[in-house]
């Protein structure tokens, strides 16, 4: 297996932001980021979310971000309950277009779709905190993903791949927590 590690597409944002962002407010801001990762339906998500946080030096994400970590659940139980409820109303599988989740929440649009061999969960987020957040987001989306496709495993037999793809519309930090270069 592959080491899966999300940190790099983050990094690479956070200096995007950096160099490219406009203070807005109290915030620097980069509109319209773009984050792809593909990943193996039996990743070792716990393996990637502790080379995360140690990279990212917040040994205190579990605590301080406590009601995050519900969030994240309610959104992946969001999921699941439409799959379920698309099968029985609509009689479409896992492969159907209607598979949507959507909220005022930061993550505000989440689309679920089988094709071939391949998982894909498309993202829009509208907004998020870039050094304090968005690590926690993407890993809590790989693991709805991962989630979803073991609860559905037999749709998902021929499964490969997970494909999460992330549009967010405000990729922000606020000054006072900028990073040092």
């Amino acid at each position: 297996m592959v080491n899966f590690d999300i940190m790099p597409q983050i990094g690479e944002l956070r200096n995007l932001v950096s160099v490219e962002g406009e203070k807005v407010g109290d915030t620097l801001e980069y509109i319209g980021a773009n984050l792809s990762y593909t990943f193996n339906p039996g990743e070792d998500l716990v393996a990637t979310g502790r080379r995360a946080i140690e990279r990212y030096g917040k040994k205190d994400w579990k605590k301080k971000y406590y009601d995050e970590h519900h969030h994240y659940k309610m959104i992946t139980y969001g999921m699941i309950h439409k799959a379920k409820e698309v099968r029985f109303f609509h009689k479409q599988g896992l492969d159907s277009r209607k598979i949507v989740l959507f909220s005022t929440d930061c993550i505000s649009f989440l689309q679920m779709i089988k094709r071939g061999n391949r998982l894909w969960l498309f993202c829009t987020m509208r907004s998020s905190d870039i050094l304090d957040l968005l690590p926690l987001d993407v890993m809590a989306l790989c693991e709805l993903a991962q989630e979803y496709f073991f609860f559905f495993k037999k749709e998902c037999k021929d499964v490969l791949f997970i494909e999460l793809r992330i549009n967010i519309i405000s990729a922000h930090y606020y000054l006072k927590n900028s990073p040092r270069s």
